[in-house]
């Protein structure tokens, strides 16, 4: 409550204003105690005392739980790493074996490869004139697959391209009608809101007419009767 007031009394020394030729008037005073005052005003700074320090209470309370859940979410991200790190030098280990088989394996293929290779080129130094006949044959008829294969590519290209200006033209086309449409049904709202216009402003007009007409018929009704009124 003391340093409430204090801090009461500084605001308040810093609201006054200033004084011609003397800067800080209020330096030399003495300082404000609580048990100077009326037991009214103690009893306020006191509420605001209390107030201020249950407000710190709460929000170091609130501090204290924000700083547990982190501790814990902390906590539970450190054993997931944990747990992250070790299956990935699992993998990494299981990776490493099937590597090693898989290398294994090929020198194997490898070999097996070569034996093979062997064999055939010893079959093919006795039967090179009919090895090389084949090949011909083979060449040629690949060629002929690719040809046909390249003619056939150049033919959907072209049916795709068909399709896509086909397609692009009816789009334009259905754009240029709708807009054609939505021109003329602007055109007919527009033409429909000038006759209404016009009409409304006709209607005003005559009804403008017939208000003057009634103030005309009515004003002369009034002198019609201020004139028969001395003989009557």
């Amino acid at each position: 409550a003391q340093i409430q007031l204090e801090r009461t009394a500084e605001r308040m020394t810093q609201n006054i204003p200033s004084i011609a030729n003397c800067p800080r008037p209020f330096v030399d005073l003495p300082k404000l105690k609580l048990e100077d005052l009326s037991q009214t005003a103690q009893s306020t700074f006191m509420r605001v005392a209390r107030y201020e320090a249950e407000a710190w209470l709460k929000q170091e309370r609130q501090r204290h739980t924000w700083e547990s859940a982190q501790s814990v979410k902390q906590s539970a991200r450190s054993e997931k790493l944990d747990e992250w790190y070790e299956k990935k030098t699992k993998q990494e280990e299981e990776e490493r074996q099937r590597q090693e088989e898989l290398e294994r394996k090929r020198e194997e293929d490898e070999k097996e490869k070569e034996k093979l290779r062997r064999k055939r080129n010893e079959q093919l130094q006795k039967q090179v004139g009919k090895w090389a006949y084949e090949k011909d044959e083979r060449d040629r008829e690949r060629l002929k697959v690719v040809e046909q294969a390249g003619k056939e590519e150049e033919d959907r290209r072209k049916s795709f391209e068909e399709r896509y200006r086909a397609k692009q033209k009816s789009e334009l086309d259905e754009w240029q009608r709708k807009k054609a449409e939505k021109q003329n049904q602007e055109a007919m709202e527009a033409e429909q809101r000038r006759r209404r216009l016009k009409e409304e402003e006709r209607e005003r007009v005559r009804e403008e007419q017939e208000r003057k007409a009634r103030a005309k018929a009515a004003k002369a009704a009034r002198r019609r009767r201020s004139g028969g009124a001395p003989g009557g």
